[in-house]
């Protein structure tokens, strides 16, 4: 039987007044209480590891961790100390066994106003619905000279 798993790995800077808040954040995040909450919206649970490094926080996780929190958590931060920064995230979505189609995965790109993912099946269907569209037999692509 093959599982299937999300990871990801990253790291952002940040300035001193930012580290009690962050703390904060990531704790509560870890909480049964914040378990339960996502768990009544459909995650299963957080699922970050993290790692303060002077002025560097580093998150990660190899067991499908809560994007939507990770995204929201990292706008958070954008709204309260860095109102004009951006934060990107990419992850792995990884299956244990060679399984056709079962790996993927994805990005964000993070704004204190907006948050926008792709996940590469989006891309992928987009770029599908693109092709079917220009590959009308009728009328050819490439006009050739005789």
């Amino acid at each position: 039987m093959a599982n299937n798993y999300t990871q990801f790995s990253m790291g952002i800077t940040f300035e001193k007044k930012a580290r009690k808040w962050l703390e904060k954040q990531l704790t509560y995040r870890a909480s049964k209480e914040y378990e339960k909450k996502i768990q009544d919206n459909g995650e299963h649970y957080w699922g970050i590891d993290h790692k303060f490094d002077g002025d560097h926080l580093y998150l990660s996780s190899d067991l499908s961790p809560d994007l939507d929190g990770l995204t929201e958590f990292l706008q958070e931060y954008l709204q309260k100390f860095d109102p004009h920064g951006f934060i990107s995230v990419t992850w792995a979505d990884i299956c244990s066994n060679m399984r056709v189609d079962e790996f993927g995965g994805g990005a964000a790109a993070i704004t204190a106003k907006e948050i926008r993912c792709c996940s590469t099946y989006e891309f992928l269907a987009r770029e599908r619905v693109k092709h079917e569209g220009t590959n009308d037999k009728k009328k050819p692509r490439v006009k050739r000279n005789a």
